[in-house]
């Protein structure tokens, strides 16, 4: 319940001190790059955009929501009832919330608004979807451990450079990396959704990225000095 509980207070604070307005733009300016075209997007099409846009948001709001706990003043007040794990796990589920809700927008209107719905009723096309949830919770978790809370200064450049990879690039080795692209592929795949080495490989990386930040947060100092 305390992991649940920071996820929220971490929202809402969140809410509260930015309004969601960069996580609003990116959306609304993702929506205007299809406005002209929206009657000629299949289903693939959509989750291809989906999936990419989840990426990107994801990559937003773990970067602003972690930044502005960087001088910990916020952690010092919260960790007297709460563990650095139950900590990093608040924000995760806060960034998967928030990257859910904005890329749920974005698929609502690709459905309505496309030929989507001439190949899925509304139901299997929501079922669709879970793949592209398992790329926000694995983004999340990777991403986290690029942040300036973990690793320091600068080193989300190359979390975000490494997404980019994950997300966009054409290499074999890519079967062995974290499964992005291939999970995004899955939502629009006939078999409804990835094998189990996908599955696999989502649940390996997802755990080991989670705790080599864990295992770094709780040996580093936090840094008191203001920002």
């Amino acid at each position: 319940m305390k992991v649940f509980y920071l996820a929220f207070f971490s929202l809402k604070e969140y809410f509260r001190s930015s309004g969601l307005l960069l996580e609003v733009i990116m959306t609304v300016v993702t929506i205007c790059m299809f406005l002209d075209h929206y009657s000629e997007l299949a289903a693939d099409d959509v989750y291809l955009a989906v999936g990419c846009f989840s990426v990107a948001i994801t990559a937003l709001t773990t970067y602003r929501l972690t930044k502005r706990e960087t001088n910990a003043r916020i952690y010092m007040i919260l960790m007297r009832s709460i563990s650095r794990i139950e900590y990093l796990l608040g924000k995760i589920i806060a960034v998967f919330i928030s990257s859910t809700v904005f890329s749920f927008i974005l698929f609502l209107l690709g459905f309505h608004f496309t030929g989507m719905q001439v190949q899925y009723s509304f139901g299997e096309a929501v079922v669709r979807l879970y793949p592209i949830l398992m790329v926000i919770l694995l983004s999340g978790s990777i991403l986290i451990l690029f942040t300036p809370l973990i690793l320091g200064k600068m080193t989300y450049i190359v979390g975000l450079g490494l997404m980019c990879f994950l997300t966009l690039g054409h290499n074999q080795i890519l079967d062995i990396l974290p499964p992005i692209q291939s999970l995004i592929r899955a939502s629009f795949s006939p078999m409804l959704g990835p094998d189990l080495k996908i599955i696999f490989m989502w649940g390996f990386y997802t755990v080991l990225s989670f705790s080599m930040a864990w295992l770094i947060f709780v040996k580093r100092e936090l840094n008191h000095e203001p920002e």
